[in-house]
């Protein structure tokens, strides 16, 4: 399974690559190599903690041959008047450098899993379904697709993720703060599972829990101390949180839509849900309280996606979907499958871009030919383009896999009960 995966994801590395969001990854080393800061120019829309492995990255490209990052190409330029779910950019990155991206991701996917099947063979004890988890989600379509055609780091932010919960369940809870506080930072939604990791502390700890909780706070604060200090000093600390309050210029400002009346309702409701989970875990007789934990920490970030989101985000409620739906709840094959299909799709609907590297660099097809397979995906009709219409198609098929999801949760944590006819013996559905 290592072996398939790794090659899959170099193959779909080298071919398929969003130059978007890669561009800004290749920006972003330019600007280190040039003596600047992650701030001092545009181009750098994220907390420090991306930029700060990005940095280490950037001196290892060059075991990848790695000369040059990427280019402006003049011809391109027409892709940028055209506008859909996702932006197009002239700028290209090289197939090395993309494949370089690839390599890294990849080395992340691994770890996390390892560490699936390390919770798994500590909290279940069976070896062999340890294994089932570790090659679901090492050889799983979604994230496959996520890191090696999307170049997105949300793997990343599901290793931070996993690493806070194997260390609450081995009783670190000041790792365990630094941990959480570092997927926050990397990637805002792990922010919700904060009242069931408080949960799991008390319930698990008792009369101790408390003080453990502050160490957990401690740890966090650290790790947000040491990763802030720079931009403070810096006189960035801003810019450091411009994924939060502008993406890009022209962008649609993420604060703008938390803090509209829409976007202000479903995240009060979502916050109002996970105290809820938090308090009902803790009046839950658990016969094993990891296992509970493990349950109740997918309830909580699962229904983060009850608001829609992009394909990327979901990588950080993979690996427990993953672990309940092998280890606990067997129905959830239906949503995972779903997701396989919807969620892959949906990362690929900027194919014609995704295909821009090899057309440019490796003469794949002839630029005429890529050409008129962009503009014929632009084409509307009725207003909507064919990758519009992809896109929202796809987007469609994943959010069905995200209800199905909380339809699951919802029979499973609150059975209904009737009374059978001829007797009143109350039976479950």
């Amino acid at each position: 399974m290592i072996i398939i995966g790794i090659a899959v994801r170099l193959v779909l590395g080298y071919l398929l690559t969003y130059n978007y969001d890669v561009y800004h990854w290749a920006l972003t080393i330019s600007n280190f190599e040039a003596g600047n800061g992650l701030y001092d120019v545009a181009g750098y829309y994220y907390s420090p903690v991306w930029g700060y492995i990005l940095g280490v990255f950037s001196q290892f490209t060059g075991l990848f041959g790695v000369d040059l990052l990427g280019d402006r190409f003049a011809e391109m330029l027409f892709t940028e008047e055209h506008t859909n779910f996702y932006r197009n950019t002239a700028f290209v990155t090289t197939p090395a450098f993309n494949t370089a991206v690839t390599v890294m991701l990849t080395l992340f996917d691994l770890l996390n899993a390892y560490l699936i099947f390390w919770i798994v063979r500590e909290v279940f004890g069976d070896v062999q379904k340890a294994r089932v988890c570790f090659a679901l989600w090492f050889i799983c379509a979604f994230v496959i697709v996520v890191g090696a055609t999307g170049g997105m780091f949300d793997t990343i932010s599901a290793t931070f993720v996993l690493l806070c919960i194997a260390t609450l369940i081995k009783g670190q809870e000041f790792i365990a703060g630094g941990m959480f506080a570092s997927a926050v930072l990397l990637k805002f939604f792990p922010v919700f599972m904060v009242f069931i990791l408080v949960a799991y502390i008390l319930v698990k700890h008792g009369k101790g829990g408390i003080l453990r909780v502050a160490k957990a706070i401690i740890g966090a604060l650290a790790i947000f101390a040491v990763v802030m200090l720079p931009p403070i000093m810096d006189g960035h600390l801003g810019d450091s949180f411009s994924f939060l309050s502008a993406r890009a210029t022209g962008a649609v400002e993420l604060i703008d839509i938390l803090m509209s009346i829409d976007g202000l309702v479903v995240y009060t409701l979502i916050m109002i849900a996970e105290a809820f989970i938090a308090v009902l875990f803790l009046k839950t007789e658990h016969e094993d309280i990891d296992k509970g934990f493990l349950w109740f920490a997918f309830i909580s970030i699962a229904i983060v996606f009850l608001n829609p989101s992009s394909p990327q985000y979901i990588l950080v409620m993979a690996p427990l979907l993953i672990i309940m739906m092998v280890c606990k709840e067997r129905m959830l094959r239906i949503p995972f499958t779903i997701l396989c299909v919807g969620t892959s799709l949906y990362a690929l609907s900027p194919i014609v871009m995704d295909l821009s590297s090899i057309t440019m660099y490796g003469g794949a097809m002839p630029f005429a030919s890529w050409s008129d397979m962009f503009l014929s995906f632009e084409s509307k009709f009725m207003g909507i383009s064919g990758l519009d219409l992809w896109s929202i198609i796809s987007g469609i098929i994943q959010y069905t896999g995200i209800v199905a999801i909380a339809a699951i949760i919802l029979k499973k944590q609150f059975p209904r009960r009737r009374t059978e006819s001829g007797n009143d013996k109350e039976i479950s559905e």
